[in-house]
């Protein structure tokens, strides 16, 4: 009578385990355990399951002896999903690394192209400010020369002016004395004429040895064409 009250327990706690771990067979079939964490979700899915189990199967004293069985018909899963965890959570770190390496690669391109381009910019900048200066300086030489053409054409007529009245005066030495101040005060004009486009050329050239300094073969260039217009 006794035996065959564990085998009636034994029926109904199997019934009952059939019932209740039906969804973890369900998952071990469709493969759903075999995913990265996959071994955690199996083990949480089995403690819940063991839990309702008990709750269903307090009354039976057959109960924890089926339950063991049925564990121990699963340790070869378990462990095989286990395995298959640790494997694919290796490939997927090894895939995250690979993407965080692509990613700083990339950022790394980027930061270098913005670096690049904020130094071009900068190198516009003051090449932009080594020609305007260039510029204000061969403007302001002008002015200074045309000052200088001004007052000594000034000079020369006032010259030419007294010869005049050396002459009337028939003061011929004097007259002599002046043309010859006229004539010298004409040679040196002339030579000031002669000498604007070197002038501005020494000028260029001292700028544009200073810009090659900072910014080497960049600067210059731009200088260069400046220069042409005085040659």
């Amino acid at each position: 009578m006794c035996q065959q009250n564990y085998d009636a327990s034994r029926m109904q706690c199997e019934e009952v385990l059939h019932d209740v771990f039906d969804a973890l067979e369900k998952g071990i079939s469709d493969r759903s355990y075999l995913k990265p964490g996959g071994s955690q979700k199996y083990i949480d899915m089995f403690r819940q399951l063991a839990e309702e189990y008990r709750a269903r199967t307090d009354s039976q004293i057959m109960s924890e002896e089926v339950l063991s069985k049925f564990l121990k018909t699963k340790e070869d899963i378990g462990n095989m999903i286990l395995r298959a965890d640790q494997s694919l959570s290796a490939a997927e770190q090894e895939k995250e690394e690979e993407k965080m390496k692509t990613e700083f690669l990339k950022q790394q391109k980027r930061s270098l192209k913005k670096q690049n381009w904020l130094q071009e910019q900068m190198f516009k900048d003051m090449q932009r400010t080594h020609y305007e200066h260039v510029i204000q300086i061969i403007h302001q030489m002008e002015r200074e020369q045309d000052r200088m053409r001004r007052d000594n054409k000034r000079v020369l007529e006032a010259k030419l002016r007294e010869k005049d009245a050396l002459l009337q005066m028939g003061l011929q030495e004097q007259a002599s004395k002046m043309q010859r101040q006229i004539d010298s005060l004409r040679t040196e004009m002339h030579k000031q004429q002669k000498s604007k486009p070197s002038t501005v050329s020494r000028i260029i050239d001292g700028v544009s040895a200073t810009a090659e300094l900072i910014l080497p073969g960049f600067v210059s260039r731009g200088l260069s064409a400046v220069s042409k217009w005085f040659k």
